[in-house]
C-alpha cells in the first residue's frame, strides 16, 4: 500500500514541476508576443538590456513594462485565484466533480445576465452586475435548499445540480419565448 502512495506522490511532484515549467514558458512567450508592433527580436533585446541598465528602445520598454508584463501578472494571479477557489470547493464538498457549473453559480449568473440584456440592452455594466447578483442568488438558493434537506456534503452537491438545472431551464424558456 505504501508503494502506491509513493508512486502517486512522485507523479504529483512531476506534475507540479511540469506545471511550473509550462507557466514560465507561457509567461515568457506572452512577454515576447503581442498585438503591438514589437517584434520578438526587439522584445528579447529590450528584456536583455533592462537588468544591466543598458540602452533600450523607449517604445519597446513602454510596451513590455506597461502592457505585456501587467497582462502576464494579471493572468497568473487570476489563474492562481481560480485554482485555489476550485480546490477549496472540491475539498470542502469532498467531491472531485464540484465546480461552479455543477453548483448552479454559472447558470444563476447566466439567467440574470440574460434578463439584464433583454431589459436594458445598451448597458454592459448592468449585465455584469446582474450576473454577479445571479451567481450570489444561486449560491444562496443552493445553501437554503441543502440546509432544508440536511447539510451533508452530498446534499449540497445535489442541491447545486438541481438549482443549476432549474436556472438552465429558465434560460431555455426565455430564449424560446
Amino acid at each position: 500500500m505504501a508503494h502506491g502512495r509513493e508512486g502517486t506522490s512522485e507523479r504529483s511532484r512531476w506534475a507540479c514541476v511540469l506545471g511550473v515549467v509550462a507557466l514560465v514558458l507561457v509567461s515568457f512567450a506572452s512577454l515576447l508576443w503581442g498585438t503591438a508592433a514589437l517584434g520578438t527580436r526587439d522584445a528579447l533585446q529590450t528584456l536583455a538590456a533592462l537588468p544591466s541598465g543598458g540602452t533600450a528602445d523607449a517604445t519597446a520598454t513602454l510596451v513590455l513594462l506597461s502592457v505585456r508584463l501587467p497582462r502576464v501578472l494579471a493572468g497568473v494571479c487570476c489563474g492562481a485565484a481560480l485554482a485555489c477557489s476550485g480546490l477549496l470547493l472540491q475539498a470542502s464538498l469532498d467531491n472531485d466533480l464540484a465546480s461552479p457549473g455543477v453548483m448552479g453559480v454559472n447558470s444563476g449568473a447566466g439567467l440574470l445576465w440574460l434578463v439584464a440584456a433583454l431589459w436594458m440592452p445598451g448597458h454592459p455594466v448592468l449585465r455584469q452586475a446582474m450576473a454577479f447578483v445571479g451567481a450570489l442568488l444561486a449560491t444562496l438558493l443552493v445553501y437554503l435548499v441543502s440546509r432544508r434537506a440536511g447539510t451533508s456534503r452530498g446534499t449540497v452537491v445535489l442541491a447545486g445540480v438541481a438549482v443549476s438545472s432549474l436556472m438552465s431551464a429558465a434560460i431555455d424558456a426565455i430564449v424560446v419565448v
